[in-house]
């Protein structure tokens, strides 16, 4: 990638447990991932000290200020531009887990991910395609059930209290509402093999225009 070129940006969002993180795999393998580098807003969480707390004093990990989107945009600008960013990843509250050092390289495909990736307008305005994935309610409390417990180590009580005091109305508040504003919405279907498929050669075919009118 030339420094002097601006990465095409491609901003994937959508509820908790509505399959981003695969999605975003899955696009970068089909487009290669020598041409994409992807940052995820959920390693710019603040400490844990730092989180808010429900009524009940339990932390709310899913309110926008939970994220540092000042220090996101901080680094997206320098991949942007063409310089590399380091970042440590953000382990979830993991015990025992050592975070590791992530070090993103600027690509000509910049995919961004993230929950409340919309909410944010700063992040919004710079997204050039806006990808929506749209899962049922049902299968995303299963899929944070079963994510939770085996990644995170939560009880499914408390994966239900979470989903239902802070998960849901997040949703209802903070994400739902950015839908219309979505270039691309993505129904849940088995695989979205089919979706990424399309994504993948819409890319290509942009990141060729560019390139054309370039010369």
């Amino acid at each position: 990638m030339n420094h002097s070129d601006k990465p095409f940006v491609v901003g994937v969002g959508g509820g908790s447990g509505s399959g981003k993180t695969t999605f975003v795999t899955h696009l970068t393998r089909q487009l290669g991932a020598i041409h994409c580098t992807c940052i995820n807003l959920d390693h710019y969480y603040r400490s844990l000290a730092e989180q808010p707390r429900d009524a009940q004093g339990e932390v709310n990990f899913d309110l926008p200020e939970c994220i540092d989107h000042e220090a996101f945009l901080v680094d997206f600008h320098q991949l942007c531009s063409g310089k590399e960013v380091k970042k440590r990843e953000y382990t979830f509250n993991q015990v025992g887990k050592e975070p590791e050092m992530i070090l993103l390289r600027p690509n000509p495909v910049l995919l961004v991910e993230g929950l409340f990736l919309f909410h944010f307008r700063e992040i919004m305005d710079e997204l050039q395609l806006k990808v929506f994935l749209d899962v049922p309610d049902e299968l995303r409390l299963l899929r944070r059930i079963a994510r939770d417990g085996s990644q995170r180590g939560y009880p499914e009580e408390v994966v239900r209290y979470q989903w239902e005091h802070h998960v849901k109305p997040a949703f209802v508040s903070f994400i739902e509402p950015f839908l219309p504003e979505c270039d691309l919405i993505i129904p849940h279907s088995r695989d979205n093999h089919a979706a990424v498929d399309v994504l993948a050669t819409y890319i290509h075919q942009k990141i060729q225009w560019k390139t054309v009118s370039e010369l």
